[in-house]
């Protein structure tokens, strides 16, 4: 055999067993990744077994009342956006789950309470609204086991800061801060089955939410408080009597507003204040009739809610714009007027906590506890 045909021999052998090694390095490779992904799979869902988190992956195109059953993280934004997160908690990783917390809830559903929320300076701490739900339990009659909806905002498309448009990494750090405020919000409540969070992905405003919320509330549902996360409750509020007078008086009372002021007229000559029968009574609890609107703590009944976004033309925006401004409530007092809880004259029942401002929840809470210790050292001046 000559040297040149051994030569030609050995690199033919020598090529097939460099493939050979190729196939079989990547054959190896490939086993790796399969088990170490089946581990991080298997780890992920270990997590929420142990958190007795339910995960549904919900198409894009899933309509608003398919939320009813659980609770909806998102960040706001595409996941492109974004930079890797530097933490590990899953209910910041994953954008597009549906998280089920034991949605059983008792029979108890005739009223049910939204609260609608949105970014503000204090976040992602949860104190402001923390206080306002603490103050539910002012509505008197109205049963530990309500559905509650609480539902968070996303940012304006146009969200300004002082002036300025957010965008960039300014507007990323917001929508982090809000998503982070909608966690805290679903670990404070996922063990109270009647407590729905919902994390809108768009901004839809006061009305929007409204409209979201009238889409999912239980067919038994007939009426509904709507309440900002930072006007909280500081007096008794009789339940019973109010829906006990909406149901005596349907087409009398329609929608009862809890004022953060002194019950007086909107405006000189207010049509509504004025009519003979703008003050109604019943069971203790007294409601006064005026042509001022407001998006301030309200109730009303579902088909009453259901009727006015039916005529409001665009709802994403506060309600008292049109209800106010184009003077719904003025010209038809029997049809849109809000009655005042309380006779006129009476005090406010529910105060600002101005979520707007960051310590402003602190501040009142300050606030009370010295006029309380001043009362009491007065009370004690007097009897000693």
């Amino acid at each position: 055999m000559s040297r040149r045909t051994f030569n030609n021999e050995n690199y033919a052998w020598s090529s097939k067993a460099q493939f050979a090694g190729i196939i079989l390095l990547l054959l190896v490779v490939n086993t790796i990744y399969i088990i170490v992904s089946s581990q991080a799979r298997s780890m992920t869902t270990q997590y929420f077994q142990d958190n007795n988190y339910e995960l549904i992956f919900e198409d894009s195109d899933m309509k608003d009342d398919t939320m009813k059953d659980g609770i909806i993280p998102n960040p706001g934004a595409a996941a492109s956006d974004y930079p890797s997160p530097p933490d590990t908690d899953p209910l910041m990783q994953y954008s597009n789950v549906k998280l089920n917390c034991n949605s059983k809830l008792d029979d108890n559903k005739e009223t049910a309470v939204l609260i609608t929320s949105n970014w503000i300076p204090s976040a992602p701490k949860i104190d402001v609204i923390q206080e306002v739900i603490d103050s539910l339990s002012q509505l008197k009659g109205l049963s530990p086991s309500a559905p509650v909806f609480i539902v968070v905002d996303h940012l304006f498309p146009t969200h300004q800061n002082n002036g300025r448009h957010l965008v960039g990494k300014e507007r990323i750090n917001r929508e982090r801060v809000l998503e982070e405020y909608s966690s805290n919000l679903m670990r404070e409540y996922k063990n109270r089955p009647n407590f729905r969070v919902i994390v809108n992905k768009v901004n839809f405003h006061i009305g929007g939410n409204l409209k979201k919320t009238l889409t999912i509330l239980d067919d038994d549902t007939k009426f509904l408080y709507c309440i900002q996360h930072d006007f909280k409750f500081i007096k008794e509020i009789n339940h019973t009597a109010i829906v006990k007078a909406m149901k005596d008086y349907p087409q009398r009372l329609k929608n009862v507003r809890f004022n953060k002021k002194t019950n007086v007229s909107k405006r000189r000559g207010d049509l509504c204040w004025s009519e003979p029968d703008a003050e109604l009574r019943v069971e203790g609890a007294n409601f006064t009739k005026t042509s001022g609107w407001s998006d301030n703590n309200h109730f009303a009944s579902v088909d009453f809610y259901k009727s006015l976004i039916g005529h409001v033309k665009s709802v994403n925006r506060p309600l008292e714009a049109p209800m106010q401004y184009n003077m719904y409530a003025y010209h038809n007092c029997s049809e849109w007027a809000q009655h005042l809880y309380g006779a006129p004259w009476q005090g406010r029942h529910i105060i600002h906590l101005d979520g707007r401002l960051g310590n402003r929840a602190d501040m009142v809470k300050v606030v009370a506890n010295v006029t309380q210790a001043a009362n009491l050292t007065k009370a004690t001046n007097l009897t000693s």
